[in-house]
């Protein structure tokens, strides 16, 4: 893997009015929960690889694998077509009150996620069938239909259940802001999916133009990244001799497929090159595909070709969709969460 590395008193009557009313305070009050085992699984990633250097690395990466790896004996909930991310728990659920969507562990309330699975009155609530491959515009679209069909109280409830079991994390929170849905609002299908290089190889991308020093340290980064992705581990430590054993590399980087290197910013440190941006890795964890985002900021030293140092910024998006999506799809992702 690459990597630096509830309250509500009453139900809203429906309509786009009620809708824009109580979007901005309903999003902040239906949001407390527990910290899921998917929220937790992204901050040991944050400083599980790349960013640190440390004896007890492959540990960690060997613990966020076996996570990933126990998180496919979860159950499906229909509508949903893959397991929750997020483990399952059942607790009598009051449809009066909306409440409890999350038991005290944080894991999902299943009783709640059929609750509104199985709610007929006003039809189906749309959020639940997006998928974890869904962007902020496929979950907002969703969401509008199901504010405008069964009021904001319950699409918002809707949404909190759905963000956790596929863990959508672009945002940096569960929860979306829903505030601008329009009369009429249709559903935004999903992105399709990637097809994974034979050779195991990224090309890298700059958003901003880079100086002749700048783009030979991007390059140099990217062939690192893809020397992992091959499984070419002396060829990659020769660029980053930091990097631990191949045993350990094997642990850590053994669900890598490929890797596009994404620079936002350049600058100078000490003498070095300074860079900012993501890997976009493609990913395999337990025969699923997935693409996640690592933001990340490089220390290059181009008179020796090496990477001195790579830490980890930002919010990591691990997992950002179960497929393969091709990164320059995701070039605005990573300038907006990985920042300029």
């Amino acid at each position: 893997m690459l990597g630096p590395k509830t309250a509500r008193t009453r139900r809203a009557p429906k309509g786009a009015v009620a809708f824009v009313a109580l979007a901005v305070a309903l999003t902040v009050t239906i949001n407390t929960r527990p910290a899921t085992a998917a929220s937790k699984l992204r901050s040991i990633t944050t400083s599980a690889l790349l960013g640190e250097h440390s004896e007890d690395r492959s540990n960690r990466g060997a613990l966020l694998y076996q996570q990933f790896v126990a998180a496919s004996s979860h159950k499906t909930l229909p509508p949903a077509q893959v397991p929750s991310i997020a483990p399952e728990c059942n607790e009598a659920f009051h449809p009066s009150r909306l409440v409890p969507l999350f038991c005290a562990d944080g894991a999902l309330n299943a009783a709640a996620w059929r609750w509104f699975a199985n709610n007929k009155e006003g039809g189906p609530f749309h959020v639940l069938s997006v998928g974890p491959s869904a962007t902020y515009e496929n979950v907002r679209s969703a969401a509008c239909i199901d504010a405008r069909d069964h009021g904001v109280v319950d699409a918002i409830a809707s949404e909190q259940l759905a963000a956790v079991y596929y863990d959508w994390s672009f945002l940096g929170s569960p929860v979306i802001g829903l505030t601008d849905c329009a009369a009429g609002a249709t559903i935004t299908p999903a992105p399709p999916t990637a097809t994974i290089p034979s050779a195991r190889t990224g090309t890298a991308i700059a958003t901003i133009p880079l100086s002749n020093a700048g783009t030979r340290a991007m390059n140099l980064i990217q062939s690192f990244a893809s020397d992992l992705a091959q499984h070419q581990w002396s060829a990659a430590r020769a660029i980053d001799p930091q990097i631990p054993s191949d045993a350990e590399l094997a642990v850590g980087y053994g669900i890598l497929d490929a890797s596009t290197v994404v620079v936002t910013r350049e600058g100078t440190s000490g003498g070095n090159l300074l860079l900012r941006g993501a890997y976009v890795a493609w990913e395999t964890i337990n025969e699923q595909p997935r693409t996640s985002i690592y933001c990340t900021q490089w220390t290059v030293n181009l008179s020796v070709k090496q990477i001195i140092s790579a830490k980890s910024i930002g919010s990591d998006l691990v997992g950002y969709t179960s497929h393969w999506t091709n990164p320059v799809s995701l070039v605005s992702v990573v300038s907006s969460t990985c920042g300029p």
